[in-house]
């Protein structure tokens, strides 16, 4: 009886078939995220990190939550050459509904100093089509 179900059920699969979803896969990664020792290509090192996820009351209730958050990344140039770097931060973020909305107020300073946001063009495409 279990083998006739498990052939019906089989069966059913093939039979009555249905459209599935895909997501593509992750970005690739930021250079320098995977490093192996001794292949270290700038002498710029992380010395502190502090962030700060203050939760904040939700009125909304389709929404999963709400929070401010503050990032204090510390770096020091550990050599004699001035040295320019690439980072990434993340600019959306799934919010349980598979909707991207777009991080708001992203502020990057760097000696204190206000420092420019530069998104790649595929990314600037798709958020002026907005």
């Amino acid at each position: 009886m279990k083998r006739l179900i498990l052939i019906f059920s089989m069966l059913a699969l093939f039979i009555f078939p249905s459209a599935v979803q895909a997501d593509v896969a992750p970005p690739i990664n930021p250079p320098g995220s995977n490093l192996q020792p001794g292949t270290e290509s700038t002498q710029v090192r992380m010395v502190a990190e502090t962030v700060l996820v203050d939760v904040q009351k939700d009125l909304d209730l389709r929404s999963l939550g709400n929070a401010i958050v503050t990032a204090d990344f510390t770096m020091r140039n550990l050599g004699n050459d001035p040295e320019s770097m690439a980072v990434r931060f993340p600019i959306a973020a799934q919010n349980g509904r598979f909707e991207y909305p777009e991080i708001a107020d992203l502020k990057i300073s760097v000696d204190r100093k206000r420092s420019s946001i530069a998104a790649p063009a595929f990314l600037m495409k798709e958020t002026r089509a907005k």
